[in-house]
């Protein structure tokens, strides 16, 4: 009995482990040769194909039928394995789809036959790209705050910072705008900053963090809102009869460039227009120390708009300009008209539109 114990340990003890290249039969001693194509990358969670060919090295005879089995080991190691095999086609072609979760490196491994020799492939290494997702939107029109949300994929390290690009189509170049920091407790990724309104191109870009590639979304064209007062841009024009006077505040009295006073000898009218392309809606205030009149109106062809009648009694508060919405419109006329007053023509105007532009 003890030797038959003893006998059966040794023989255990011979018996090796299967290494994953060893080849399924060796005998051959024809060369043969096996390739594998990838792509360079593919989106985490993606699935990506992996092709290659059998044959007989040294000619273009095919290998049909053999076996190839995909091999993997982590990224810049050297510890493979099998993951999956398939059979090579009439032609000697065969694929695999493998999807990106984590960084491998691949190759194809042909165990052998009775007539050819084992062989492996080339390596290759698709990176994997982060996936990043992109959902703009105005958070606050006084301020201007445009806020990108996105979902990094895999979730970055908290302090990671994760950036809304925005393209400069003068320079055909993608420019960091403004960025946000990852938490490390959700993929999701809050991006804010007060800016200028605007229509611009974005895209999420995510940076490089070992073992992953960057990563960027979907581009998106956006028009982002902000109210600005109507005098940032250049007046269009300007008239009127008796002597009139359109005058706009300097920057340095009105940094945000919305008001202006009106001037014109008595009976007279005065104008001006100002450019409100890319804004939505208009608002503000008018008023006098005349018995006058303000009217606001659109030029597009033929005068429409809004007429608002103020007083002296209105000159230190003034009367609303009700919001307006003005989509579409890119020139607006404000006009002062003297009516039934007995001193000249004067007005004041604090007027701002909510504008991309």
């Amino acid at each position: 009995m003890a030797r038959r114990i003893i006998v059966a340990l040794a023989t255990t003890a011979l018996v090796a482990p299967v290494v994953a290249t060893a080849p399924a039969n060796a005998a051959g001693t024809v060369r043969s040769a096996v390739s594998l194509t990838a792509p360079t990358s593919g989106v985490y969670g993606s699935s990506i194909n992996l092709t290659g060919t059998a044959w007989r090295y040294g000619t273009s005879t095919r290998l049909v039928n053999a076996t190839i089995w995909l091999q993997r080991s982590v990224h810049g190691k050297n510890t493979w394995s099998n993951l999956k095999s398939t059979r090579t086609s009439s032609t000697g072609a065969f694929a695999f789809s493998v999807q990106q979760v984590t960084a491998y490196d691949y190759r194809a491994y042909y165990g052998g036959s009775p007539t050819y020799t084992a062989n492996v492939s080339a390596v290759r290494y698709p990176a994997v790209l982060q996936k990043a997702s992109l959902y703009l939107f105005d958070a606050n029109w006084e301020l201007g705050t445009l806020v990108a949300s996105t979902n990094i994929l895999p979730m970055p390290p908290s302090g990671t910072t994760i950036w809304l690009q925005r393209f400069d189509a003068a320079t055909e170049v993608w420019k960091n705008y403004i960025s946000g920091k990852a938490t490390g407790r959700s993929s999701n990724v809050v991006i804010r900053g007060n800016v200028p309104g605007s229509v611009g191109t974005y895209r999420v870009y995510a940076p490089s963090r070992y073992p992953y590639a960057h990563g960027y979304s979907a581009n998106q064209t956006y028009a982002h809102y902000k109210w600005r007062g109507v005098f940032a841009k250049p007046l269009l024009a300007t008239g009127g009869e008796g002597n009139p006077a359109f005058d706009v505040l300097p920057a340095a009295e009105d940094p945000y460039r919305a008001a202006a006073e009106a001037f014109a000898d008595l009976g007279g009218t005065v104008w001006a227009d100002i450019n409100t392309s890319g804004c939505v809606v208009v608002e503000g205030y008018t008023g006098t120390d005349t018995a006058g009149q303000t009217t606001v109106r659109v030029l597009n062809g033929s005068y429409a708009g809004r007429t608002v009648t103020v007083t002296a009694t209105d000159f230190d508060e003034g009367r609303p300009i009700a919001p307006w919405n003005i989509t579409g419109i890119s020139r607006l006329r404000l006009q002062v008209t003297n009516t039934g007053s007995t001193t000249d023509t004067y007005a004041w105007l604090e007027v701002r539109a909510r504008c991309a532009s």
